[in-house]
């Protein structure tokens, strides 16, 4: 006589218990993967905006974006940038969410920030110009190696997308303290784009104080914002 085999209680809690660890251990390599192709997305973002700018200035006397006075938009060439040299990147129209060339895929809302792309203050837009080198002319940027030219906006706040952290402060949007704080921690890993169109994925210093991109990194850092 054949008697059917099942599953004892016990047998059953091994197998759930063995899958467990199997996406225990699984779950974290998917996480990685996802994580690294979205910086590899990133880093192509940054490298058609970066040549776009290069060659916004080369058709214009070697002068970097500077947008018309009276200043048409809220937030100056920092973000609206996008506006004067998305044409050479294919893109036209009037400023509108939704230009995936403009969204980090790692994006996500901070603590004290939502998401730039989808607000209008920022141009719907991931990605932060120095504006140390606002009008200025692309020859005179003296270490264009080390010189920022495009880098994502938590580069310029002082936070990272793609390696967020749960330990902040609140830092002020200019030296003045005016009323506009933003979550930002030292060290913040970024993907930034440089003068000479090379990409690297870096620490962003911050002194506790006010947002990483007003002031150049104390010595040790690979990067200038200022291109004197």
């Amino acid at each position: 006589m054949n008697m059917k085999s099942a599953f004892t209680l016990v047998e059953l809690l091994m197998v759930i218990a063995i899958i467990a660890l199997l996406a225990a251990l699984l779950f974290p390599v998917l996480g990685g993967a996802k994580a690294r192709a979205n910086r590899i997305a990133c880093v192509n973002n940054l490298k058609q905006i970066n040549a776009s700018v290069l060659m916004y200035a080369h058709d214009n006397a070697d002068v970097l974006p500077l947008l018309p006075k009276p200043d048409p938009y809220p937030n100056g060439e920092s973000f609206f940038f996008k506006e004067l040299t998305k044409s050479y990147a294919g893109l036209g129209g009037p400023p509108r969410q939704g230009d995936r060339l403009f969204i980090c895929p790692s994006e996500t809302t901070s603590p004290t920030d939502g998401l730039p792309s989808t607000a209008y203050i920022v141009d719907y837009n991931d990605y932060f110009f120095s504006s140390h080198l606002t009008g200025e002319k692309l020859s005179s940027i003296k270490r264009p190696t080390m010189t920022v030219l495009v880098t994502e906006y938590t580069g310029c706040v002082g936070y990272s997308w793609h390696r967020p952290q749960s330990k902040y402060v609140l830092v002020n949007n200019w030296p003045d303290a005016q009323p506009y704080l933003h979550d930002a921690y030292n060290n913040a890993l970024n993907e930034v784009s440089f003068a000479d169109g090379h990409i690297n994925y870096i620490k962003i210093y911050n002194d506790g104080i006010s947002i990483s991109c007003l002031y150049d990194p104390i010595p040790g850092y690979d990067y200038q914002w200022n291109g004197s």
